[in-house]
């Protein structure tokens, strides 16, 4: 716990992920594009569609693509996920237990906070205005703002130049390994990794002094992470945006 105190000193900034993360949106996604999939005689296994959480929608789009090959009518496919996903999102979108609270305490120290999510600007927009959690975050950064989504650095380092804090005074929330690999190819000093959210900070939320708190979310440096390969949603949200 010493060396968790003593990163959790050097934090000057933490940088949320958004999807899967901050809101449960992950097995509606899976769901909608598993669906479209099918509806169009393919199948998108469990594992092909982890390997790509995190990636921005367009590369998301090439990539299945690719794996299904020249026969995929993906303009089918495009068609029906929309349509599955508008359907999804008409549920709600619940939060993940323990980021209200950890939002709420990490804005009692007055620490700057980013969010770097590969969903649209519309999206990103949307979900935080009606979960109420838009007030939390001073800079919001969305494949919108970037060349270049997650695996490679361009939102982390973006939002942390609009925070005005050196990346290496900053840390990331994040549970896709896309936005890992992203997080350790910017040069974090520190990153948190995997499903904190949902488990180390709602436990962690309990008794325990707020500066120890904010060192439990972190579980990893990124000299214990696997190096970078090198590259060229308290209340529900009731949403009617149709792309992730």
């Amino acid at each position: 716990m010493s060396q968790a105190r003593s990163i959790a000193s050097q934090v000057q900034a933490v940088i949320f992920d958004m999807d899967g993360l901050i809101f449960d949106t992950e097995p509606l996604i899976r769901r909608a594009v598993q669906q479209a999939a099918r509806s169009v005689g393919f199948d998108i296994s469990d594992a092909f569609y982890g390997s790509m959480i995190g990636v921005p929608g367009p590369e998301f789009d090439i990539l299945v693509q690719r794996h299904l090959g020249p026969t995929f009518p993906f303009s089918d496919y495009r068609a029906a996920y929309r349509g599955e996903w508008s359907r999804l999102l008409q549920q709600d979108i619940p939060i993940k237990p323990g980021a209200l609270e950890l939002l709420a305490r990490l804005r009692q120290l007055r620490l700057p906070l980013g969010l770097a999510t590969s969903s649209g600007r519309e999206t990103a927009e949307q979900h935080l205005r009606l979960s109420g959690l838009r007030q939390y975050f001073d800079v919001i950064v969305t494949r919108n703002d970037v060349t270049r989504g997650k695996p490679h650095p361009d939102l982390f380092l973006k939002a942390a130049d609009e925070l005005g804090i050196s990346p290496k005074r900053c840390l990331v929330l994040e549970d896709s390994h896309n936005g890992i690999r992203a997080a350790v190819a910017a040069g974090w000093a520190l990153i948190g990794a995997r499903a904190m959210i949902g488990m180390a900070c709602e436990a962690m939320i309990q008794g325990m002094r707020l500066r120890s708190r904010l060192a439990a979310c972190t579980i990893s440096t990124a000299s214990s992470m696997p190096s970078a390969e090198p590259v060229a949603k308290p209340r529900s949200v009731a949403s009617s945006v149709t792309t992730p």
